[in-house]
Parts: C-alpha cells; structure tokens; sequence
C-alpha cells in the first residue's frame, strides 16, 4: 500500500504524498484518518482501477491539493463526524466528489462556477473550522506561528511540473525529460526537470488524458471496502494501530 503513497525514487508507482498537507490541519496536527480515508480512497478496486484513479487524479493533483489546504479538509471532516472510522468514510467521499467536481471543472478553483458547485460538497462532509486569525494580544500564538509556516511553505514549495503537485525533493523523486528523449536524444540539464515517479512513469498516459487522446472514467468507490464494519478497514486499523508518523 505504501509504495503507491511513498518510496524511494525507483519506485515507479510512488505519488510522492507530503503528509503535511494531506494527514495534517493547518496547525500541524497529524490525523490518522485522513491518511486512512486516502489509502481507502486510493486503494479502492482492481489493480486497474487503482492506476486509473492515481492517473486521473494526477492530472488534477496541483488544485486538489489546493483544495484540500486552504480548506484544511483534514479538520473540517473530523469537526463534522469526529475521528475513527465515521471520518475515514467521509474523508473517502469528500476525495471522490472533489475529484469529479475538478474533472468536470478543468478551469481554475477560484471562479465562480466551480465555487458554487463546491460549496455544497464542503457543506454536506465537513464543518466549518475555526476562522479566527487576530490575536489578542502583541505575540503571535503557537498556532498562528504554525498557520503563516505552512502557508508560505504552501506558496513557495517546488512542484512537479507533470501534475502541478507538491515535490519535496528529500522523498521519492525522478527527473523527467521536458522533451522526451526520444525525440530529442538527449539528456540535457537544461531540459530537466524533477518529478513524482508515478508522474514520471504514467507520463504518457497522464498527458494523453488531459489533452483529451485517451478519455478515462474516474472509477466509482468500492462501498463495501469504506464502511467502519468492513473486513478491509478493519485490516486497516490492525495495520496502523501501532503506527507512528512522526511530525514534519
């Protein structure tokens, strides 16, 4: 299951995951259900539809992790349900409707059409999270500390330029040819550019999809393989009981 989340730069079916902006709410707070629900999410089906959706998702990953920071999903899902396996199912729906609103949407988050169509996904699956930003006081808080921290880590992080995602070059990377080498037969520096190697690998595939070539169905979620009382999530539970994540 990890090696589709995370791994070393020759594994070519890792996306790279930064936990912090996917397991973590914007005051760095690590919660374990939301890196359940994306493993439930990601996992769900055939083989087949796991490339599928990791492709897909891809090819949308830059505003999807927009989404899910600005909004801090990972709070907002647990303020509405709570933790354990009631938010695993939410944040699991949430990563679905999010990712059929964008392929739907292939124009930028911030108008207004994507917006209200947005707005009732948010307000079904999640809760609104503390909007309080001014102090009291002179200091800043700890929590507002971590909050601007994140945000301009957020804003100056280096992306990959296949997906848009966020790239941290300490994990799993490989570098792509801007031009394939096989039409330029040659591997130039000034050509190169640092990848998620499942990006890189699914290049093709990845590039196909956005330009139309080789339209995909986003594959449905497997509800028998999310609900709290299933055989796989509890294999889920059993597998990370005992799992620590240390913090960014």
């Amino acid at each position: 299951i990890f090696e589709h989340l995370t791994g070393d730069s020759n594994n070519s079916l890792s996306l790279s995951i930064v936990p912090l902006f996917y397991f973590y709410t914007n005051i760095g707070r690590y919660v374990r259900s939301s890196l359940y629900g994306f493993i439930s999410w990601l996992m769900s089906g055939s083989a087949e539809n796991i490339r599928i959706r990791k492709v897909i998702f891809s090819a949308h990953r830059g505003r999807f992790e927009h989404i899910i920071f600005t909004k801090d999903v990972a709070s907002a899902i647990t303020r509405r349900v709570g933790s354990g396996p009631r938010a695993i199912e939410g944040t699991v729906t949430f990563y679905q409707e999010l990712l059929e609103l964008l392929v739907k949407n292939p124009s930028g988050t911030e108008t207004e059409a994507f917006r209200s169509q947005l707005k009732p996904i948010m307000a079904r699956l999640t809760a609104s999270t503390h909007k309080q930003t001014e102090g009291k006081g002179r200091r800043f808080t700890t929590n507002q500390k971590t909050k601007i921290n994140l945000r301009e880590f957020f804003k100056s992080a280096l992306r990959c330029e296949l997906c848009g995602g966020i790239l941290d070059l300490r994990m799993g990377t490989q570098y792509d040819h801007a031009i394939p080498f096989s039409k330029s037969k040659r591997t130039d520096v000034d050509q190169g550019r640092p990848t998620h190697p499942f990006c890189n690998n699914q290049r093709e595939a990845i590039e196909q999809y956005k330009n139309g070539i080789a339209p995909l169905q986003l594959p449905p979620i497997f509800e028998s393989e999310i609900t709290p009382d299933s055989g796989y999530q509890l294999s889920l539970f059993d597998l990370f009981k005992h799992t620590h994540f240390p913090d960014e």
